[in-house]
């Protein structure tokens, strides 16, 4: 569409967590949230534009769900257009209670763009799996990981014009070694009490940070819920394993490690299991969204193991903690050592300098 065109040629901000954590740092919450609300204003119709651009040059229409999706950009732009009109003729001068307003409208858009790309992987699960359908499922998740930060860190700037004596937290975390070390122990106990509840057991793991301390800065800027995603599946899947491979004798596998590093620019992290190893016809795919080993379910909710969510299943985890891991300016990879286990790396920028693509 000529429109979506038109306003994708418009110039786009450069987004980085780096910028995303430091914006408007050092003036009062009230102004900070009103600037907010104008880049958001200025900037989301267009990127909103340029995922619509990429999905009709890239697919046209012939996926389905491409064309509820692209239905779903086209009243996205004009919702902000509209309200942006709005506030331009609104005679208030209450900057919290128009940041506010726009917060609603922006969270309420955000919820209807992640139903949408919801409906979309439904459509393509099972289907033809294409080039272009790995090429999609990635710039359109990159784009919703984009957006949710934007306006999750819109929402955090209005709490804190609402209440300036509280400090909200940015969506972007500042985290050091030790304390990424924590986060990781948090996520290992989360995992292990999720194959519990599955299995009525897990394999032990194990977290510890780098053998020498590093020297000088240590601080990563981290998206704290993305690190937890991304070490949950690698964990579910080094679990899975051991257990298959195991079974009742788990207890004496050699736990699971994760190990978190740090040097120069950049921020690590290997997650190490004893389950055999990854077969090598299978190794090709393992990042390609909707592949999966695991048998298909469906959440339940009777009485069994299978109450809610599965544990694994659904082709969709390490295809997208990959990306998280991009967006952080980073990637992921593994190393299968046949007969013994895997090994999984992730790294990502520690300064957050990575421009976060459209």
């Amino acid at each position: 569409m000529a429109a979506f065109r038109n306003l994708a040629m418009q110039p786009v901000v450069p987004l980085s967590l780096a910028s995303i954590h430091s914006f408007a740092k050092g003036i009062p919450a009230v102004k900070a949230a009103g600037l907010s609300q104008k880049f958001l204003l200025e900037q989301l119709p267009i990127r909103h534009a340029i995922a619509a651009q990429d999905l009709l040059e890239s697919t046209g229409m012939d996926l389905p769900g491409s064309d509820r999706l692209l239905l779903r950009y086209k009243a996205l732009i004009d919702s902000y257009q509209k309200h942006h009109s709005d506030v331009g003729s609104s005679a208030s001068q209450d900057e919290v209670g128009l940041s506010e307003a726009f917060a609603k409208v922006a969270g309420a858009n955000l919820e209807g763009l992640e139903q949408d790309v919801s409906y979309l992987e439904t459509q393509l699960r099972g289907g033809v799996n294409t080039a272009a359908v790995q090429s999609l499922m990635q710039n359109t998740h990159t784009h919703l990981i984009a957006t949710r930060l934007l306006v999750g860190q819109h929402n955090n700037l209005v709490r804190q014009a609402q209440q300036p004596s509280e400090r909200a937290p940015s969506v972007v975390a500042n985290l050091t070694v030790p304390e990424i070390v924590d986060l990781c122990q948090h996520t290992a106990e989360d995992c292990r009490a999720f194959c519990v509840e599955k299995y009525g057991e897990a394999p032990e793991v194990r977290v510890c940070g780098p053998a020498r301390p590093p020297q000088g800065s240590t601080r990563s800027l981290v998206v704290e819920a993305h690190a937890h995603y991304i070490l949950m599946e690698l964990l579910k899947n080094a679990m899975r394993a051991e257990l298959e491979l195991w079974g009742q004798d788990v207890a004496d596998a050699p736990p699971i490690t994760v190990v978190v590093s740090s040097k120069d620019n950049e921020l690590g992290i290997r997650v190490s299991d004893a389950g055999g190893g990854i077969p090598a016809h299978r190794r090709p795919f393992v990042w390609n969204w909707f592949y999966s080993t695991a048998p298909q379910s469906e959440p339940t909710y009777t009485y069994s193991k299978n109450f809610g969510a599965p544990f694994t299943g659904y082709g969709m985890g390490l295809a997208m903690a990959r990306t998280f891991a991009r967006v952080a300016g980073g990637s992921m990879s593994i190393r299968v050592l046949p007969g013994h286990g895997t090994d999984a790396y992730v790294w990502m920028n520690r300064l957050g300098t990575h421009e976060i693509d459209t």
